[in-house]
């Protein structure tokens, strides 16, 4: 996982998420497996706060939604040096807006499932491939994989 993540002893993270949520698992873990400092974020800290934090607490590297991040200007955030977005689709708006600032990588779920480093160009559609350790497939509701292009339920499993 923190291989996946990048994470590393240098990295400040800042953990935003619900504690219910994958993603503030994977910041704990990976994070302070890496030996990275894990910043956690007041359970009554709200959007318009999220500056603010960020600057308070040197965070250099964060998970956040395209939601969280659309809030945010890059210019405002001079320690942030990487920032996974994950859990909603991303936009071209936002890889434009931050791959000149950030290492910028686009996940599919928390979980890491897959990955993607972002540049100003890339399909925001594209979630990139498969991190080592996951097989993923597509299957519909018989549990059989759909052909290429057909609508159904991402599985991942982790291969021994």
């Amino acid at each position: 996982m923190a291989e996946a993540y990048r994470y590393g002893q240098d990295n400040r993270i800042f953990s935003f998420a619900s504690y219910c949520f994958d993603v503030f698992i994977t910041d704990i873990f990976g994070g302070l497996s890496a030996g990275a400092v894990v910043c956690i974020a007041p359970q009554i800290a709200t959007m318009d706060d999220l500056t603010r934090l960020l600057n308070v607490s040197r965070s250099t590297y964060v998970n956040f939604t395209s939601s969280a991040a659309s809030t945010l200007d890059p210019h405002e955030l001079p320690h942030l040096q990487s920032l996974v977005l994950t859990g909603e689709p991303a936009t071209r708006m936002l890889f434009q807006t931050w791959t000149s600032r950030v290492q910028l990588t686009n996940s599919y779920e928390a979980a890491v499932i897959t990955w993607v480093d972002v540049s100003p160009n890339t399909d925001p559609q594209c979630v990139g491939n498969v991190v080592p350790g996951m097989e993923v497939m597509v299957l519909d509701d018989s549990l059989r994989r759909v052909p290429i292009g057909v609508q159904g339920t991402i599985f991942a499993v982790v291969r021994a």
